[in-house]
């Protein structure tokens, strides 16, 4: 008898009611002992899945270091389907649009081949992961990424629930940015964080496992906050940064963990207009304590934030202006100094107008597909 159904007679011999030495003649597809043998088969898988499962869950809740561990694997291309690219679109804009109109601008922006949109929350805007899943069921390719949700608007086992379903709505296609928001006396921004977290892993292991994993980012400025998003998120997600920022987050974090900077820019040439129109966006930066520190740790000086107005130096190392060449250029300085993807916020929009025509022109400029098609 050859060696592969000597096999088959030897696991066979343990089914009740089975002769291992007639266990491969034909038989009527109605005998009893392929009734037997196949629920034997059943009740031998169903218990291999629900060891499985068992696992899984154990390994989840018991591990340390699970999320580290989960991260690493995607980085080594084991579970990562996300194609985010190098450069994406940071934008507000949709909060003040109609959802038909919404809808029209990020379905452009799939359709020109940005892999990533990124959206703020705001006090008294939309919700974010409503808003991130109503982006994502408009489109078919593009990531949304958000870019942060805040943690105090939503408690860590709404967040994990809501951004589960993404998950498995939509797999490879929703990053969950989170970031501690707004200064709020009394409360210090990493033991908030830590519990927070801790709280969105252990609804994880009692929630059903999406068809790909939740993946989160941590809005992060300084050295701890930056190792907590090296070890418990996919890596951190930086905004209002200058270069300089943006290679000392780089060592903090290592080669491995995700960085993602948001850069803002302004399509106009004269300087002094241009620094006017940055000045106007920076300025609510310039007088928050939180920032200024900030940019003080960063190197610049008090005569820098200048009151509130800010130095040509500190606008100009905050805010790309110039021409599309010009922009595109100091754009890669980011990358070249770090960042895995640069989120685009375009500055400089004349209110009741959209972007689109920049982000056209951007996209032609910067997404490698448009440059050689």
């Amino acid at each position: 008898m050859p060696a592969a159904e000597s096999d088959i007679c030897r696991v066979l011999a343990r089914v009740p009611g089975i002769d291992p030495g007639r266990a491969l003649d034909p038989v009527p597809v109605d005998d009893p002992r392929i009734s037997s043998a196949m629920n034997f088969g059943i009740k031998l898988l169903n218990f291999g899945i629900t060891v499985l499962n068992f696992g899984i869950k154990v390994w989840w809740t018991e591990m340390p270091c699970s999320y580290q561990l989960l991260r690493q694997f995607q980085f080594m291309g084991m579970i990562d389907g996300m194609n985010r690219g190098q450069f994406g679109i940071w934008t507000p804009e949709f909060e003040a649009q109609q959802a038909s109109m919404t809808r029209e601008s990020v379905q452009e922006l799939d359709g020109l081949g940005w892999q990533a949109v990124w959206i703020p929350e705001w006090d008294g805007g939309r919700e974010a992961l409503a808003h991130a899943g109503f982006l994502l069921s408009c489109t078919e390719h593009i990531t949304v990424v958000n870019g942060i949700a805040r943690i105090w608007s939503r408690a860590a086992r709404s967040t994990q629930g809501g951004a589960a379903l993404l998950a498995d709505a939509y797999p490879g296609r929703h990053l969950l940015g989170l970031g501690f928001g707004a200064e709020r006396p009394g409360t210090k921004p990493l033991p908030a964080m830590r519990e927070y977290l801790d709280e969105m892993d252990a609804m994880a292991s009692a929630v059903f496992l999406p068809r790909a994993p939740v993946r989160r980012l941590l809005a992060a400025y300084g050295p701890k906050m930056l190792e907590m998003a090296r070890d418990r998120a996919e890596g951190a997600h930086t905004y209002l940064v200058p270069v300089r920022h943006t290679a000392q987050t780089r060592q903090v974090l290592g080669d491995g963990p995700f960085l993602g900077v948001e850069h803002g820019v302004l399509f106009e040439s004269d300087p002094e207009k241009a620094r006017s129109i940055a000045r106007e966006h920076l300025h609510m930066y310039f007088t928050s304590k939180y920032n200024i520190d900030k940019f003080l740790r960063l190197g610049y000086t008090e005569a820098d934030i200048d009151g509130g107005r800010g130095s040509d130096r500190l606008v100009d190392d905050l805010v790309v202006w110039g021409d599309i060449d010009t922009i595109v250029r100091k754009l890669h300085g980011q990358l070249d100094a770090g960042a895995d993807h640069v989120a685009v916020q375009v500055l400089g929009v004349e209110p009741g107008t959209s972007a689109m025509p920049h982000w056209r022109q951007l996209a032609e400029a910067l997404l490698p597909q448009r440059a050689t098609a």
